[in-house]
């Protein structure tokens, strides 16, 4: 895994789905006006086709009626992917949550001496990502922890409580809700 290619693309990636958003826009207009020509194209009367060579003015409204047809069927074609796009790629704080998360999935899975992480530490990475989740409306890591920090917090003494509440946010949190 190369980290340099990594953190690039997670300086990247937003501005492609600003590239992203510009087209969407920009195709968006384009499908309309291709629909409302192709609506006026097959309401007009076939006398306002002038006739060339051999060519009947029903076949010349016929012609015309497709080529609008088939031009919105690209646009919209084209206008599906930027938004598949767009929805794919992930901006940059749900790549390093994406990343982040998947690390420490991976070490804690992987690794044997997970016992001689300290627990300041454990307890620092699990809050982090407790205090994303819950900016991002995701309910991670939080099964019954409302329970299990009100037990914590009738074992701790008023000092070591608030002191507990300045240092985790989301233990504040679970607290006071």
């Amino acid at each position: 895994m190369n980290w340099y290619s990594i953190f690039y693309w997670l300086t990247v990636g937003d501005k492609f789905s600003e590239l992203f958003v510009v087209g969407i826009v920009l195709f968006s207009i384009l499908f309309l006006i291709a629909a409302v020509a192709y609506v006026i194209q097959t309401w007009t009367d076939s006398s306002e086709f002038s006739s060339k060579g051999e060519e009947s003015r029903e076949e010349a409204k016929a012609r015309v009626v497709v080529t609008y047809r088939n031009s919105m069927l690209s646009i919209g074609f084209v206008y599906f992917l930027l938004w598949a796009m767009y929805i794919a790629i992930p901006s940059r704080k749900e790549a390093l949550f994406i990343i982040a998360g998947g690390g420490v999935a991976n070490f804690a899975t992987q690794d044997s001496s997970m016992r001689q992480i300290p627990a300041e530490l454990s307890n620092f990475v699990l809050t982090g990502l407790r205090n994303l989740s819950m900016e991002e409306g995701i309910q991670l890591l939080q099964g019954d922890t409302k329970e299990k920090a009100l037990e914590e917090a009738k074992q701790l003494t008023g000092a070591q409580l608030i002191e507990k509440m300045r240092n985790d946010t989301t233990f504040a949190k679970l607290i006071t809700q």
